[in-house]
């Protein structure tokens, strides 16, 4: 999986120190207790009031589990005494994880003297260019250009001050042969665009490089990647294989490698003793439109160079060398749910879904991160497992109800055996958690203690629509299937084999089910699903799954819409070569659109064979619930109430049931008056302590 990012020789030494340094603290983390819920800490590093002094920063951490912050001035400005405050704390509380939240996409680099000299201009990631066929002398500033469109004089704006800069630029010397010499090369920024007349003006020689002469093989100009961030320019890494290599031979993956090495370093890192790092925006392609990675002026859609993905296979030997690095026990965790984001299963110790479902979806697509997490869970190879969801909410119209939304994922979250970042309100003056993340004024993080049995889904229990026709396979089912770019064959056990026709690799293969009578309210598509052959050739034998998404034609439109009805439709999910995965997609209130009819569009990535099995259309939501040692979590993402039997859901336990005695809404401290109907709002959750009998 290192097919072009040696190990360089400081880099090995570094790499067995750490390797072989294990792990960070002695004790067992309490993240990893078995038990639910825990307090995270996520980010924050802005908030005023418990950044004062030590003191109001070690209590806003009483009680937590893990600690996931910034720690670094790689995007945006952090008090650096913290770093001190982390080690101290980690000192005083072994049994608390800290991770280095670490943006693995941009740096600020213009305006850092040490990142401009650790990086050089080849390293960032760069549109498409033009070329200068003439010599250059280090005085010119202007140029007449073939395609002015690129240039622009405003290239970066904040949304929020409003603040201008400009486009910067890398100008790299061409050799006798056309080729770039990146032994020879500038920063620059744009000064003036003339459109009409094909020219540009720049100032030469930018943030400390030099303004070179170029001979008769002329030059290469580029403008860098950018983008603005909490009032920080940022330039993008070019994390490709094709990635220039600067006069050491590193290429940017080996430089931000070497960096994040040092400050792990056991004895003389800023970090060290840290429990892992939890990468932020680290993609799994390269998801800027215009991106050309390997620099030959033409764009690469989504990094891919002569068929090849090389982005995607220079994020992999990356992760592999960190990995390497770091050991087994330190966590690694990255965003991942998108087709976009992260893949690499089994190489980190899990995912980050940026909110729950999304953070700009408070609950429209509840499948979507339920079927990823699940995949995560179900292949992820490494032992400490750390799957978590960051709630989160950026949507005006969840605002309202965030806190509701709040205990809503932290139920889902937990009832899957998942981890949630703290949410807090307000309580006077003060922050505080919502009450079901420590048992409401008792204060107690990890309240409910171990699970204690199965997750219950109320979907298992309805009608199959589909009168068990996509179970059996039945000539009825399968007469009425469609496939674009590809063909299905029924094998042997039950499975419907979808097999690729299509002569681009990277095609999807879509199968649609039309004409089923529309559902009278909620229904969940079950199936079970397995991919017969990598994403890739050169992924062979790895868990790194394929996406898939399912839409629906004939949804109504949703009064809780947001853009749209985007969130309610194509729901995602994910599936690979190791075996067959459950993937669910709840679709809600169908009978309020018209029309006799609704249309199921199954959409698998890629060309390669794909195994179905057990296809049910249920008529029900997809309510869940859970009980755990010391009470019950209940789970409605539906737009009706819903009533759950307690006896039923926990038949061994005799007592009653309390709700929390807490600060927010249902939270009273009464017992349960009928544990047999329990009703629980639309989308809400509910969390329940249990009385002994």
């Amino acid at each position: 999986m290192n097919p072009s990012s040696p190990f360089q020789p400081g880099l090995v030494l570094l790499t067995l120190l750490l390797g072989m340094a294990g792990p960070a603290r002695s004790g067992e983390p309490a993240l990893f207790s078995g038990k639910h819920p825990h307090l995270i800490a996520f980010r924050g590093e802005a908030i005023g009031p418990t950044h004062r002094n030590y003191q109001t920063w070690s209590e806003d951490l009483r009680g937590h589990s893990a600690v996931i912050r910034k720690f670094w001035d790689e995007e945006i400005d952090y008090k650096p005494e913290t770093v001190e405050w982390a080690r101290r704390y980690m000192n005083e509380h072994p049994e608390v994880s800290f991770l280095w939240h670490l943006n693995a996409e941009t740096r600020v680099a213009h305006d850092k003297p040490e990142v401009l000299e650790n990086y050089f201009p080849g390293h960032w990631a760069l549109h498409a260019g033009v070329t200068i066929d003439n010599a250059v002398p280090g005085d010119q500033t202007a140029f007449r250009v073939s395609n002015p469109k690129i240039f622009k004089e405003v290239g970066f704006i904040d949304r929020k001050s409003g603040t201008e800069s400009p486009q910067d630029l890398v100008i790299v010397g061409r050799d006798a042969d056309g080729g770039l010499d990146w032994s020879r090369c500038e920063y620059a920024t744009i000064a003036t665009v003339d459109g009409k007349g094909g020219s540009i003006t720049v100032q030469r020689g930018r943030y400390g490089s030099e303004a070179l002469a170029y001979g008769e093989g002329g030059i290469y100009i580029a403008p860098i990647i950018g983008s603005v961030w909490a009032g920080n320019r940022l330039w993008f890494y070019n994390h490709s294989t094709t990635c220039p290599r600067d006069a050491a031979g590193k290429n940017a993956s080996d430089v931000f490698l070497g960096e994040i090495l040092a400050k792990l370093d056991p004895k003389t890192g800023d970090l060290r003793g840290f429990d892992g790092i939890a990468f932020d925006i680290m993609y799994w392609i390269a998801r800027v439109p215009g991106m050309d990675v390997d620099n030959d002026g033409v764009a690469d859609g989504k990094g891919i160079v002569d068929g090849r993905q090389v982005w995607r296979d220079g994020m992999l030997d990356w992760l592999t060398r960190l990995r390497e690095a770091v050991g087994p026990d330190f966590l690694l965790v990255s965003d991942s749910g998108f087709d976009k984001h992260q893949r690499a299963v089994g190489l980190l110790n899990g995912m980050e879904a940026e909110g729950f479902p999304f953070h700009h979806d408070a609950f429209r697509s509840f499948s979507t991160p339920i079927n990823h997490f699940a995949y995560w869970k179900a292949y992820g190879a490494n032992e400490r497992e750390f799957n978590f969801a960051a709630i989160k909410y950026k949507e005006p119209k969840d605002l309202p109800k965030a806190t509701q939304y709040a205990r809503f994922a932290t139920g889902a979250v937990t009832c899957l055996d998942l981890f949630a970042t703290r949410y807090t309100v307000r309580d006077g003056r003060d922050l505080v958690p919502i009450d079901e993340l420590t048992a409401g004024l008792r204060n107690e993080p990890q309240w409910l203690g171990k699970i204690a049995g199965p997750l219950w889904r109320a979907e298992d229990f309805a009608p199959d629509l589909f009168d068990g026709e996509g179970t059996a396979l039945a000539e009825t089912f399968l007469s009425k299937l469609k496939v674009e770019g590809g063909r299905y064959s029924v094998e042997n056990d039950g499975i419907l084999r979808l097999r690729g026709t299509a002569d681009d690799p990277h095609q999807p293969i879509r199968l649609t089910l039309p004409d089923i009578p529309r559902p009278k309210g909620d229904v969940v598509l079950s199936f079970d699903v397995r991919s017969q052959a990598p994403l890739a050739a050169e992924l062979a034998g790895t868990p790194f799954p394929r996406m898939l998404s399912v839409r629906v034609d004939g949804l109504p439109d949703y009064p809780e819409a947001s853009r749209g009805n985007r969130f309610f439709n194509d729901l995602g999910g994910a599936f690979g070569t190791p075996g067959f995965i459950n993937q669910r997609f709840y679709f809600r209130d169908l009978d309020e659109a018209g029309g006799e009819t609704i249309t199921l569009h199954l959409t698998f990535e890629g060309q390669g064979a794909v195994d179905l099995k057990s296809l049910r259309l249920l008529a029900g939501s997809q309510v869940m619930a859970r009980e755990f040692e010391n009470g019950v979590v209940l789970v409605n993402p539906s737009f009706d109430p819903k009533s759950f039997d307690l006896r039923k859901l926990c038949p061994s336990f005799k007592g009653g049931y309390r709700f929390l005695k807490g600060r927010q809404a249902p939270n009273d401290g009464e017992p349960v008056s009928d544990p047999t109907a329990v009703e629980v709002p639309p989308v809400d959750a509910l969390f329940l302590g249990k009385e002994s009998p």
